[in-house]
């Protein structure tokens, strides 16, 4: 990795962690997801970066893919669990960050957050060239297994490359026989997922999170705006609030290409048994002797 692309790397990391922080500190009772959402995405263009992907909140049993819509009513209660997912980047170079919050001053699940966050703590630790994912995921599962929790299975980390969130090698949250090997160079997300139920999520919703998936051909209006989605977002995720500023027709112009298969929308994840769910997540580029954490 070149000095220019570490240092690009760095720079997101030190924003998303602080887009990260800022955002934890938003959540209250009342507050709303859409205005926590707008303020964090906010926050990061004024430091002179992008969001990477729009901000998930995902609450209790949902682990991952909730991003509030454009007309979004949902405010924050007592009580609830929420993941602050933030992704930055400079020039395509990605940052992927998040924290567990429990709104109020119950603390029912204090535990459940550490667990996620000695999980990641131990991850980290570990890692140096030329290691094995499947160790990773070893170490994981048995942190949060020995504090009586389940990992979530099928939820991973993921590399990352320039302008690509999910690069290809994924870091398994249990142990498994997942071939990939991280190298030296290599950009990784780790993220424990923790569970009080299944440990095992499936879809349960509309996410409201867009991506180009392909191209087809288009009639001129719509192909303008395909254009104009490429050229803001190329393929990394993007919010429906995010194409107001094109026209007032953009939903349902979003609404078109879902249909013909151009945008894919993904879908919320949740826990299959409805238990409540936490994260920790960090964004490391892997040395010759360990890593070095872009997001702490």
């Amino acid at each position: 990795m070149i000095d220019e692309e570490r240092s690009k790397y760095m720079n997101a990391g030190r924003i998303a962690r602080d887009a990260r922080n800022f955002g934890a500190g938003l959540i209250k009772e009342g507050k709303s997801y859409l205005e926590v959402a707008e303020q964090i995405e906010k926050f990061i263009t004024e430091k002179g970066a992008k969001p990477a992907f729009p901000v998930n909140l995902a609450t209790n049993n949902q682990a991952a893919h909730y991003s509030p819509g454009i007309n979004d009513k949902r405010k924050f209660r007592s009580g609830d669990i929420v993941k602050v997912d933030v992704g930055v980047h400079i020039d395509g170079y990605i940052a992927d960050t998040a924290v567990t919050v429990e709104v109020g001053n119950e603390q029912k699940y204090a535990a459940l957050i550490d667990a996620a966050h000695l999980a990641l703590e131990n991850a980290i630790a570990m890692i140096e060239n030329n290691m094995p994912v499947r160790r990773i995921g070893t170490k994981v599962e048995e942190t949060i297994r020995l504090l009586g929790f389940k990992p979530v299975s099928n939820l991973t980390g993921h590399e990352i490359r320039r302008y690509n969130l999910h690069a290809g090698k994924s870091v398994p949250n249990i142990s498994d026989s997942n071939p990939d090997i991280l190298y030296a160079g290599d950009v990784v997300a780790i993220e424990p997922f923790v569970s009080t139920g299944t440990g095992y999520v499936d879809s349960s919703g509309r996410g409201g999170i867009l991506r180009v998936m392909r191209e087809r051909p288009l009639e001129q209006e719509l192909n303008a705006f395909y254009v104009w989605l490429k050229e803001n977002f190329g393929y990394l995720p993007f919010s429906p609030r995010w194409c107001l500023e094109f026209g007032a027709d953009a939903e349902k112009k979003i609404h078109t290409l879902l249909r013909y298969g151009v945008l894919y929308e993904y879908s919320i994840l949740s826990d299959t048994g409805g238990g409540i769910v936490t994260q920790a997540e960090h964004t490391v580029i892997v040395t010759e002797k360990g890593c070095e954490v872009t997001t702490k």
